[in-house]
């Protein structure tokens, strides 16, 4: 069970999910499941996975975080094809 979460703020990164849309697309494509949440509007999962930063990936497999990367120049190295494919 496996599970990518990208932690965003759409108050100060408005446009960095577009910046990323064809690596989401690539989890789609592998069919890993993703869930992009805004801590803006959800400061509670900000919380419960402990979040300081933005952009923020956790990968989560079979119910704990596996995985964590922190800040912009985490996001291609993350939701790049070597790593999607790691992941799977």
């Amino acid at each position: 069970d496996l599970k990518v979460y990208i932690f965003y703020s759409s108050r100060t990164e408005p446009e960095i999910l577009s910046v990323y849309e064809g690596y989401l697309t690539k989890l789609e494509e592998k069919n890993i499941e993703y869930e992009k949440i805004d801590i803006s509007e959800s400061k509670e999962k900000a919380k419960e996975f402990d979040i300081e930063v933005t952009p923020s990936i956790c990968i989560v497999i079979q119910g704990e975080v596996e995985m964590r990367y922190e800040g912009l120049a985490h996001m291609k190295e993350v939701l790049g094809e070597s790593m999607i494919g790691d992941i799977e």
